[in-house]
C-alpha cells in the first residue's frame, strides 16, 4: 500500500501529514498501517521510531533523552515503554509552532532505529541437545541381613 493510501486512510491532521511526509522525503523508510496508527521505521527495523495517529505524534526515544526534551513547548507527555525505551507525544496543534524541532527528533528516531539494527548481532541458532540419561542407582542390599548398605558401605550386620 502507498503512502497516499496509508495517509489516505488515517485522515491525520495537516502537521501530522507535514511531519510524516518531511520524515519519509529525508530517510529511507518504511511505512505500515497499524490499527489506528500509521507506523514509520528503518527497513528491516523490530519496532517503529514514529507512530503517527490522526492528531498525534509518538516519538521512540532512549529514556535519557526523552526525558531531555519533556519539557519542550511541543511535547505533551512522556511516556515509559520498558529499559530501553520511552515514547515522546507530540500532538498536532502543538507542531504548528515546534515543527522544526519535532522533525528533528523524529529523524534522531529514525536514526537511532537504524544503529540499533545495524548494530545488533543476529542470534545464532544452537541445538538443544538433551541431557543424557542416566539410570538411577538401585540401592543395594546386604543380602544377609536384608538392610540397605550405607554410603559407607556397612549394614547392619558388620
Amino acid at each position: 500500500m502507498s503512502l497516499e493510501e496509508q495517509l489516505g486512510m488515517l485522515r491525520p491532521a495537516y502537521e501530522v501529514e507535514s511531519l510524516v511526509r518531511a520524515v519519509v522525503g529525508a530517510r529511507s523508510v518504511e511505512t505500515a498501517r497499524r490499527g489506528d496508527c500509521l507506523s514509520v521505521s528503518r527497513p528491516g527495523a523490530s519496532a517503529p521510531a514514529l507512530q503517527c495517529y490522526p492528531a498525534v505524534v509518538c516519538v521512540s526515544l532512549d529514556p535519557a533523552r526523552a526525558r531531555e526534551v519533556a519539557s519542550a513547548s511541543y511535547v505533551e507527555r512522556v511516556e515509559s515503554k520498558g529499559v530501553g525505551t520511552s515514547y515522546v507525544w507530540v500532538p498536532a496543534a502543538r507542531l504548528q509552532a515546534g515543527f522544526d524541532e519535532a522533525l528533528g527528533l523524529a529523524l534522531e528516531a529514525v536514526d537511532r532505529k537504524a544503529r540499533a539494527t545495524t548494530t545488533s548481532t543476529p542470534r545464532q541458532r544452537t541445538a538443544r541437545v538433551a541431557a543424557p540419561v542416566v539410570p538411577e542407582k538401585v540401592p543395594e542390599v546386604c543380602p544377609r541381613c536384608g538392610v540397605q548398605i550405607s554410603a559407607a558401605g556397612t549394614c547392619f550386620c558388620d
